[in-house]
């Protein structure tokens, strides 16, 4: 959802009718999984998708006679249908796409959040034994629910939250429930106002990321150079940091080569849940890092936590083929495919071995 809310604030701020399409059930290879969503103005303005592509012509079809009923409507294009054959669902699988004019209480409340960067729960009525309630959406955060309130509902969101579902359809007292679950906005921070941070931070907006750019060097960081990014903070990693509020769904990037400003981002990311640090540079370089970080009481199993040199081996020299590797592997990181992690402990623990011998 969150790729989709530019658009869709710009148009909400135009006076325009938007209809917001959501993958509520999928079987087979779908090529966009439950959650995923697809918006559409009055105007014929798309965002988003809801199948790669095969079926969002329908779809927008659906969402103008939605416009003109004001009545939501469940479309499931069935793999085996001719009717999904003539849209485009060739690829094996079926989906389920929900239709309905975008709640506005709901939306307010989820401009705030988002905003906020904070996790949340975006869920609809996709049936129920009261025709007039379907369509009805809500939002789940910290406990409270905006929109849609019912008792029963709460109780039964509870209850799938507890089983750990963060993406279900459920029963709710009669009603059809769909809930997708929408995490805040991982943050790539760039330490050094580089030319690769600049190209690095411009792919990760595109990719989603909210970004950030550490640097005291004044003549680096300057507007003119990262005017795009969301934070640009002209001081020492010491300071940066606390306000950056690193956790658990943040990447950190020295990039500088310069160990003043690298070595003291490397040990303070150390001490946070980053989900990925990395350190440019070649493996001498690397080996200095980590003598120092060692000689400031860095522990070898917490050095394991730094790729370096930074990024995947896909063997380009360019600023932009470097940017480019390296988010491939901070994304890779994210999912919990970056097998170059597990060759790289190895590596760092061969070095540290060779220094203190």
């Amino acid at each position: 959802m969150i790729d989709i809310w530019n658009d869709v604030g710009r148009w909400v701020s135009e006076g325009k009718t938007v209809v917001l399409a959501t993958v509520v059930e999928t079987w087979g290879s779908s090529p966009r999984r439950p959650g995923s969503m697809m918006a559409v103005s009055e105007e014929g303005e798309i965002t988003g998708s809801v199948s790669g592509g095969c079926v969002e012509g329908s779809v927008i079809e659906h969402s103008f006679e939605v416009i003109k009923s004001g009545e939501p409507r469940l479309v499931t294009y069935e793999a085996d249908d001719a009717s999904a054959i003539s849209v485009g669902l060739s690829c094996g699988g079926s989906v389920s796409v929900f239709l309905r004019i975008l709640d506005m209480t709901v939306y307010q409340k989820a401009q705030q959040l988002f905003l906020d960067n904070m996790e949340l729960y975006w869920g609809i009525l996709i049936g129920s034994e009261e025709a007039a309630r379907v369509g009805r959406e809500f939002i789940y955060c910290n406990g409270e629910l905006t929109g849609y309130s019912a008792s029963s509902l709460r109780v039964a969101l509870e209850g799938e939250l507890h089983q750990n579902r963060t993406t279900a359809c459920f029963n709710s007292s009669g009603d059809r429930v769909f809930m997708a679950h929408i995490s805040p906005e991982p943050t790539i921070v760039a330490v050094g106002a580089t030319h690769v941070a600049i190209l690095l931070l411009r792919l990760a907006k595109i990719m989603g990321y909210h970004t950030v750019v550490v640097d005291p060097r004044t003549a680096f960081a300057t507007d003119e150079r990262f005017g795009f990014v969301d934070s640009v903070i002209r001081k020492w990693p010491s300071e940066a940091f606390r306000e950056c509020m690193i956790d658990g769904s943040a990447a950190v990037c020295a990039l500088t080569h310069d160990p003043k400003i690298d070595v003291q981002a490397l040990e303070l990311a150390l001490k946070t849940p980053a989900f990925y640090i990395g350190c440019l540079g070649k493996d001498t370089t690397q080996l200095d890092r980590y003598k120092e970080l060692l000689d400031r009481g860095a522990s070898a199993d917490a050095i394991c936590r730094i790729s370096g040199p930074i990024g995947l081996p896909i063997g380009g020299k360019e600023p932009a083929e470097i940017a480019l590797s390296i988010l491939a592997e901070v994304n890779a990181q994210r999912y919990g495919r970056n097998n170059k992690m597990i060759n790289m402990r190895d590596t760092a623990q061969t070095l540290i071995a060779l220094e203190r011998q």
